[in-house]
């Protein structure tokens, strides 16, 4: 049974944000606005040469989005859907960021917040690309590490039976999350930590393995639970 070990996918950051709008009547100097904007992942689909065979976007749900300003972060929020929302943004340059994991950093871009009305920046697209022959791959786990809940994006290129399990360092299988046929395209998963008889695991690493068509396309991911 041809089983293929694919790389970790990367997310290449493509910051699509041209700049931001004032919207609303005109508010008095100082006072806290709000900025909100979208954020998507573009899934790309290459044959064995490179060769680009079509895309699809999807909402990027439940990602951490960042406010900074001066390199701190001075708020926070995630994703709902595609959206994300920061209220109550005093007058000043910003730099939003979107965040998968604690190191990494996969789309930024600055705008200003000004004396009138509130800020609606464009889309935040990232872009993931998945090779036909190797059939499916695993987006790097989101929030990593994590506390409750965890999501994995899965892009599989077309509709196939779909296994995802969760092993500890241990090569111990904690839980099967998924068992059932998977639509082709960029869908999540979530663990939220616990193992197969509703215990919740303990802190650790874990290694999130995905099997498509009986083991023909194989994946996985890490991810550290504290």
């Amino acid at each position: 049974m041809k089983r293929v070990l694919v790389a970790l996918l990367a997310l290449v950051a493509v910051a699509l944000l041209s700049g931001c709008e004032d919207e609303g009547e005109p508010t008095r100097p100082g006072a806290g606005r709000s900025i909100e904007g979208q954020v998507w992942i573009e899934q790309v689909l290459t044959d064995s040469l490179g060769n680009n065979l079509g895309s699809a976007e999807s909402p990027l749900d439940g990602v951490a989005v960042l406010l900074m300003q001066g390199g701190s972060a001075v708020d926070s929020t995630h994703t709902d859907g595609a959206e994300y929302e920061f209220h109550n943004v005093d007058i000043g340059t910003y730099v939003v960021m979107v965040r998968v994991t604690d190191e990494v950093f996969l789309a930024s871009d600055s705008l200003e917040v000004a004396s009138e009305g509130d800020v609606t920046c464009d889309t935040l697209r990232l872009a993931a690309c998945v090779n036909q022959t190797l059939g499916l791959t695993v987006a790097l786990p989101y929030p990593n590490p994590f506390e409750t809940a965890i999501t994995i994006a899965i892009l599989t290129f077309q509709e196939m039976r779909l296994e995802v399990e969760v092993f500890n360092v241990g090569g111990q299988l904690v839980r099967t999350i998924v068992d059932t046929w998977w639509p082709a395209g960029l869908n999540p998963v979530t663990w939220d930590g616990k193992d197969s008889v509703g215990n919740l695991s303990p802190a650790g690493i874990y290694f999130v393995v995905v099997r498509g068509n009986a083991g023909e396309y194989f994946s996985y991911a890490s991810c550290t639970r504290e």
